[in-house]
């Protein structure tokens, strides 16, 4: 799955591809139970929100951080590159030290 760009919004059907494939992520998570703030995330991605579903991420950064492969999809396929995601200052950081 390609990455969005900020030029072209993203289409309903894009974005329940990329809601459906998170998912399936985050359902093998905490025992089979998941993540339910990636539940939310999803959720919203599902009705075409991708601002909401952004913003659920920026929220709840710190719960998310515990799962680095959710972490790397929504940083990868959420969020366009040069985009500032909800873990950059912790990236720019460690690259400081």
């Amino acid at each position: 799955m390609e990455k969005l760009e900020q030029t072209n919004l993203p289409s309903i059907e894009h974005l329940t591809i990329l809601a459906n494939e998170l998912d399936e992520l985050q359902k093998q998570e905490n025992n089979g139970r998941g993540v339910s703030c990636v539940q939310s995330v999803v959720a919203y991605l599902k009705i075409g929100k991708l601002d909401e579903a952004k913003r659920i991420c920026e929220w709840d950064h710190d719960k998310i951080i515990n799962y680095p492969k959710l972490v790397e999809f929504i940083k990868n396929k959420l969020f366009d590159e040069g985009e500032d995601h909800p873990w950059s200052v912790l990236e720019r950081l460690q690259r400081r030290d």
